[in-house]
């Protein structure tokens, strides 16, 4: 069978990879005597665009769920979906940079004398880092594993349900309305109730809802729905897609933070239908570039965080001049992706390879 490649792919998940590092490197400019607020405030003293961060993350979702089920859809229909084969490839993509980073990170936070919350290693190596994440004892430079996590979790069921479900579309839908509708009672409880808010939390932050948006467009994309097909590829649609994320990154979506996740992760999803479809593209991302980025978006996304603070142990500036912003950025970027280079090239590869021998369906859409 000829492998499955997706256009476009590559190019959003280097748009939410390089997301996620621009707004942590702001976050995180303090460490060089710089200011973070740079770009303004929000709400609760958070700087103005702490949310591109949390938007990138449901583009990751949209795409993970759309790409694994669609897959998934397609093993299933030339046979029987490999369980075993599947958590091999899951294995072999995510855990080798995964603990690699994280026995680094807590190597630092011993060398710079950080304290932490040592209990909390145990979710961490468990790939359950969401749990820290949600009760506000995360560790310092793995605080993003959260998302690791998440997806992780969506997959010990997530394989399972499609094999074993006859109607997926119907079931699919069913669970993301469960969930949805159960966010929207906390939500509204929240000001009453504790437990509500927490509950909220959770729900809102464990994102099961964004990968189910990927994993439903990837069932109606995989069965050539044509009016679905028609109206994601639709120009107007486009158009529409593209808005909602440069308002989101520009901090000017003013609609309900109650569906903004499940907004950016429907846009997205529009977004890949069209790349695919290669029908009306606002912006062709399948590029030399993009693919670049998007190949190393992994690495960009785990080890972000220990390069800032080891630039930081060495670059401190006194003063806000502008030139000084732009070197941090420049910096940290910079190494940030020539490391993830290195790792995607002499480390990540060597795994790769080995995950080739547990693929069924040969994709080079995947990561």
């Amino acid at each position: 069978m000829k492998p499955i490649y997706f256009s476009g792919l590559n190019g959003l998940r280097a748009i939410a990879a390089l997301g996620v590092l621009f707004t942590h490197i702001t976050q995180g400019l303090y460490l060089f005597g710089l200011n973070p607020h740079i770009f303004g405030n929000a709400h609760g003293g958070n700087i103005a665009i702490h949310r591109i961060a949390l938007y990138c993350v449901s583009i990751f979702f949209g795409i993970s769920g759309f790409l694994i089920t669609y897959l998934l859809l397609q093993e299933k229909k030339i046979g029987e979906i490999n369980i075993k084969k599947f958590y091999m490839r899951r294995i072999l993509r995510i855990w080798p940079l995964y603990y690699l980073y994280l026995i680094l990170s807590i190597i630092s936070l011993f060398i710079l004398k950080i304290d932490f919350d040592k209990q909390q290693l145990f979710f961490y190596i468990f790939l359950m880092a969401n749990i820290p994440f949600l009760l506000g004892k995360a560790i310092p430079f793995i605080t993003h594993y959260w998302s690791l996590g998440v997806e992780e979790q969506f997959y010990l069921f997530w394989p399972n349900f499609i094999k074993r479900t006859k109607h997926i579309l119907l079931a699919s839908t069913a669970l993301f309305v469960v969930i949805m509708l159960f966010k929207l009672i906390f939500y509204f409880t929240a000001s009453k109730y504790a437990y509500s808010s927490t509950m909220y939390f959770f729900i809102d932050s464990s994102r099961f809802q964004c990968m189910l948006i990927g994993a439903i467009s990837a069932i109606l994309y995989f069965d050539k729905y044509k009016l679905f097909i028609s109206i994601a590829t639709h120009l107007i649609t486009q158009i529409f897609s593209w808005c909602i994320i440069v308002l989101m990154f520009v901090n000017k979506y003013k609609f309900s933070y109650f569906i903004s996740h499940e907004l950016m992760t429907f846009v997205t999803c529009m977004i890949i239908i069209s790349q695919i479809e290669q029908k009306n593209r606002i912006i062709n991302l399948e590029h030399k570039i993009f693919d670049f980025f998007g190949k190393i978006s992994y690495g960009i996304y785990v080890i972000h965080p220990l390069v800032a603070i080891w630039i930081s142990k060495i670059v401190v500036f006194k003063s806000n001049n502008v030139i000084n912003y732009i070197v941090i950025y420049i910096l940290c970027i910079s190494l940030t992706v020539i490391l993830s280079y290195i790792s995607y090239e002499f480390f990540e590869k060597r795994f790769l390879r080995i995950k080739n021998k547990y693929t069924t369906i040969e994709s080079k859409s995947t990561m």
